[in-house]
Order: C-alpha cells, then structure tokens, then sequence
C-alpha cells in the first residue's frame, strides 16, 4: 500500500499543483471543522441559508490562504533559484496579508500570524539542516502498515507457528 502524498515528498519550486492539492486538503478540514463547530455550537443559525453561508465564509479562506502559501513559496523557490527559509518568510508574510485584509485590518492578525510565520521558518530550517522528522508522523505505526512485526512471511510458512513463521524487527528479539 503506497502511502498519500506529503509537503516535503518533492522539494520546493517542483510539483506545485499536488503541493497546493495537499495543504488546500489539510486547510479545507481545518476550515469544515471550524464552520462546522460554529454552526453547530456558537451562531446556531435558523435557516439553511444562512448555515451554507456561515459553513462557506469560514470554510474557504482557509483554503485560499493555504493555496497563497503555496504559490507564494514555489514562486519564490523558482525566482531566486535557492530552497531556504526566506521563500517560507515570504510565503508566511503574504498568507498573513491576506487575512489580514479579510478581518478588516485588526493587529491580532499579525500577533497570532508571526509565531505561526517563525514556527514555518523553523521547521524547513530543522528540515533542511537535520534531514530528520520534527514531528513524527505516527499513522503508518497506529495503522501497523509496513510494520514487520504484523506482517506474515510466506516464505518460510509451515503448519507450527513458531519464530521462524513471522518476521520480527529488531526489538522484538
């Protein structure tokens, strides 16, 4: 089973369109979950109407901020032909103009937007310096995908389970 497309399978400056697909995907969940948690619980509008129209103007802008980051940062990685975090900066700066401009010019914008900016910078830095996770992606181990321990040799099958019938990593020995 192959796995789903991540950010940092291909490097900045290639493959826009699935790296805009991909952060659009995460920004459209992010942006269900709020619509959806402010209908539900906080505005509790009466009619259908206004409960799309609710879902819509909190549900897209995430996703046209993600789409911005996006281009923002494959236009700059293409310009000055350099893969560093200047090009994160800039997309950082531009995503937080945009919604800035969408909240009507109000200062919180930029103090909740500057961390969100410097924490970008320094995972691309960890990223690029270190060539580690940060974060460690926990998916393929809860869903055991890839995990030898689950998975069952055919090879060396016979009718007695004993060790020689399953494939063990290293900690388990």
């Amino acid at each position: 089973m192959s796995r789903a497309y991540r950010y940092y399978d291909s490097p900045d400056g290639y493959d826009l369109f699935r790296k805009t697909e991909y952060v659009c995907r995460k920004a459209a969940s992010f942006g269900a979950t709020v619509g959806l948690t402010d209908i539900l619980l906080i505005t509790q509008p009466k009619t259908y109407f206004s409960m799309a129209e609710r879902f819509v103007r909190l549900c897209v802008p995430p996703i046209i901020a993600g789409g911005i980051f996006t281009t923002t940062v494959y236009m700059a990685t293409n310009i000055r032909k350099k893969d560093d975090s200047y090009n994160h900066l800039l997309g950082g700066i531009l995503t937080t103009c945009y919604i800035n401009k969408l909240f009507k010019n109000t200062p919180w914008c930029w103090i909740f937007g500057c961390p969100i900016i410097l924490m970008v910078i320094a995972y691309k830095d960890h990223k690029m310096l270190e060539g580690t996770k940060f974060m460690e992606d926990d998916t393929d181990r809860l869903l055991n995908v890839g995990n030898p321990v689950f998975e069952y040799d055919m090879q060396r099958s016979s009718m007695y389970k004993d060790k020689n019938n399953w494939v063990y990593s290293s900690w388990w020995n």
